[in-house]
């Protein structure tokens, strides 16, 4: 499994971002350019989601 950020903590969420539009759009994707406003908000949709997972699984450890 690849670490976070393909192992470059140093790189900010936005320049990430960017890279996958680039990829994907290499790929035939249409993507617009991510703003810092999008990707904050992804993030912390994000985080939200990976919270509920956490319920989730702890819920039925029990």
């Amino acid at each position: 499994m690849m670490p976070p950020k393909g192992g470059a903590p140093e790189l900010y969420d936005i320049e990430v971002a960017r890279a996958v539009v680039y990829m994907a759009s290499l790929a035939g994707g249409r993507f617009p350019e991510p703003t810092d406003a999008n990707v904050k908000a992804a993030r912390i949709d994000g985080e939200k989601r990976h919270q509920e997972r956490l319920k989730k699984a702890a819920a039925s450890r029990q």
